[in-house]
């Protein structure tokens, strides 16, 4: 596989992994805003209703049984969690301010070492590997260097160059 197609799948899933991150942080913002949102709500209703019919009876109740009834008697009544009242703080169904989790599909990210970016380019990668055991192309009977020159039966006789066993020194 190809060194640049590779670092270019590693570089694309990054830009995912970015993306996600960006989306994550879209997300945080909107449910913070909500949030903020929600609580400026309550307590603007807070402040225009008032207590509630059944907070005025329990601190009067509480009131009354300090000022009227004896130490051993003293009760207080605490609010029971499992009737089926309206909480004060309790988020509306379709909360904003309830962030989800972007949804990251793993699978985008694996970088498979065998793949390559088209059929063409794996065929040509192919030839070339196969080219590679013959490369370089060197016999080693023919030698490197070859005597140009004429020989004059006539002239000096030269004596012949050593063995080139395909080296080039």
């Amino acid at each position: 596989m190809s060194w640049s197609y590779t670092v270019h799948q590693i570089n694309r899933s990054f830009d995912q992994i970015a993306h996600w991150y960006q989306d994550f942080l879209r997300r945080s913002e909107a449910a913070f805003r909500a949030l903020h949102e929600r609580v400026l709500f309550l307590e603007q209703q807070q402040a225009s209703q008032g207590p509630s019919d059944e907070q005025v009876e329990r601190v009067l109740r509480k009131i009354l049984a300090e000022r009227f009834g004896d130490m051993g008697s003293l009760r207080v009544e605490r609010p029971n969690p499992s009737k089926d009242e309206e909480f004060f703080v309790k988020p509306p169904a379709n909360s904003a301010s309830t962030p989800r989790a972007p949804m990251i599909d793993s699978e985008m990210l694996l970088v498979d070492p065998e793949a390559v970016p088209s059929k063409a380019y794996g065929q040509t990668f192919r030839m070339l590997e196969k080219g590679l055991s013959q490369y370089p192309q060197v016999d080693d009977a023919k030698p490197v260097v070859q005597d140009t020159t004429t020989k004059d039966e006539d002239a000096f006789d030269r004596p012949e160059l050593p063995p080139n066993h395909g080296r080039a020194w």
